[in-house]
């Protein structure tokens, strides 16, 4: 991996633990996770249910998209 590379995806990982403390109230957070938009890096939240309210997940983090996926509820499987 080239240094570039190395560093985005630093960026990444830090917008990522920054959406992580904006959304640690939201219940019908599944997970947020780090995906590939277009060749570039973006967030990726999954959601138990939508939401209704845009306003509650941004729509970029330090530049990063924020891309939302209606998941459902997730459970243990025995």
């Amino acid at each position: 991996m080239s240094a570039v590379a190395d560093g985005e995806l630093g960026n990444v990982r830090a917008a990522k633990e920054k959406l992580k403390r904006l959304l640690s109230g939201v219940p019908e957070v599944n997970g947020i996770g780090i995906t590939r938009l277009g060749g570039a890096y973006a967030l990726k939240v999954n959601l138990a249910r939508d939401l209704g309210d845009p306003v509650l997940i941004p729509e970029e983090v330090d530049g990063f998209p924020v891309l939302k996926h209606v998941t459902g509820r997730i459970t243990k499987q025995d």
